[in-house]
């Protein structure tokens, strides 16, 4: 699948946090494009992230905005709980009346402080705010993190 995405920093929004906007073509591309922009926020160098392990993400909630703080959630607790840095690298997002369900197998690559060069570390995802919908062809996305 093409996870093309983009996202860009929103300001005025929070004053001690960061705010996202993620936009894509495919609701997939969302969750893939908010997982690369985690990692761009934290890292000086995002691309030094080189996955060394494959590990499996499959959670399921009540709609795509929780399904979304879910899955950010999960990789700010692996960073913090097993000091990993995870790259996805196929997503599947399948919705429905009961529900959201996400795949994803990602790359992971254990956090060196040498190479791995922090601008911010994220403590958590927020609710402020989060949304995702879709306009027209194109889906996107807006995310508050709690730095």
């Amino acid at each position: 699948m093409d996870y093309t995405y983009s996202f860009e920093i929103i300001e005025g929004i929070t004053r001690a946090d960061i705010a996202l906007s993620i936009r894509g073509q495919a609701i997939e591309s969302i969750f893939f494009g908010a997982a690369k922009a985690l990692l761009a926020v934290m890292l000086e160098d995002p691309e030094s992230a080189v996955p060394v392990e494959e590990r499996a993400i499959n959670l399921e909630r009540e709609n795509e905005e929780l399904l979304l703080f879910s899955f950010l959630d999960e990789l700010i607790f692996l960073k913090d709980a097993e000091n990993l840095l995870l790259v996805p690298r196929d997503i599947s997002v399948e919705t429905g009346a009961n529900g959201a369900a996400l795949r994803c197998v990602a790359g992971a690559d254990v956090i060196d402080r040498e190479r791995h060069r922090f601008n911010v570390d994220v403590k958590a995802v927020t609710m402020h705010r989060l949304e995702i919908r879709r306009v027209g062809e194109l889906w996107s996305a807006l995310v508050v993190l709690d730095v």
